[in-house]
């Protein structure tokens, strides 16, 4: 396990190599480049954090993420040149297990149950392993594209990997906690993604996004064989001429052993979404 090299406890250890491999993305998560582990003081050195929610985004630059690297983890390295002028903008998402982990235990004293907060944790875990496939295996389709009207425009994954808190201040307050001494610990890390940040241009969206859309959605689930399964407006970006699609940890990888499973894509619901959302907007304009 020496490969994982994050400071975390056991049973969320196993747990987490348990989903990698289910997820086939194993070999993806441990030797792909991009992947950079952090060890933070806490998250609160990245911007500011909402101690209530499991999954948020946070606008960072380049300059700033490479100040965070160099004075939390000493790594001199760089995520853009630095002869750079003008920083690039990101996006970081965070996903933290903790939200789950603790609301699954107060979710069960609520019912008299017993319920155990590693399912909370597994939650987390395939909420970033699904995101992190879809990004990989989005990617390869993308490269295989000879037509740029068939690829399926999304967000540049330019880092991903585990933060360590040393001292994470955003967690629950010890006389708050439900935990007693010498039960399971709570995840002291989160997941992260670090994005290009897509600028919404145009508010408007047009027959030529509305066709773009329909046309990345049928890629997706038909060839990638993903449902993104969570199809709105606050996941669709309208940049300039281009609709982007974003946010796929509520997808569903329609595939078993490698092989894809058409009988679930057939089912899939991603178009009806769309065009709910389309509906609901020409509403709002007949109105």
């Amino acid at each position: 396990m020496d490969e994982y090299k994050y400071n975390i406890d056991t049973i969320t250890i196993n747990n987490f190599m348990f989903f990698t491999r289910k997820f086939d993305s194993d070999d993806f998560f441990k030797k792909n480049s991009k992947r950079k582990d952090l060890n933070l003081i806490n998250l609160e050195t990245l911007g500011k954090i909402n101690n209530h929610k499991w999954s948020q985004t946070i606008n960072i630059n380049s300059d700033k993420f490479n100040k965070i690297i160099d004075k939390d983890i000493h790594n001199p390295d760089s995520i853009n040149d630095q002869s750079e002028s003008k920083p690039i903008e990101y996006i970081l998402k965070i996903i933290d297990p903790e939200f789950f982990w603790l609301n699954f235990i107060k979710y069960g004293m609520k019912k008299g149950e017993s319920l155990e907060p590693r399912l909370g944790y597994d939650i987390a875990c395939k909420s970033y392993l699904n995101e992190l496939v879809a990004f990989r295996d989005i990617g390869n389709y993308n490269k295989s594209c000879i037509d740029e009207e068939q690829m399926i425009n999304i967000p540049t994954l330019v880092n991903f990997g585990i933060i360590n808190m040393e001292n994470p201040t955003h967690r629950v307050k010890d006389q708050e906690s439900i935990y007693e001494p010498d039960e399971a610990k709570i995840p002291n890390h989160v997941f992260y993604f670090l994005m290009e940040k897509i600028h919404k241009t145009n508010h408007t969206i047009t027959q030529n996004h509305i066709k773009s859309l329909k046309q990345q959605i049928h890629n997706l689930n038909h060839i990638v064989n993903i449902r993104h399964n969570d199809i709105r407006g606050d996941n669709i970006i309208i940049s300039g001429e281009k609709a982007y699609l974003i946010d796929f940890g509520n997808c569903v990888l329609c595939r078993s052993k490698g092989k894809p499973m058409y009988q679930k894509i057939e089912r899939s619901n991603d178009l009806k979404m769309l065009e709910d959302y389309i509906d609901r907007i020409n509403e709002k304009i007949g109105n």
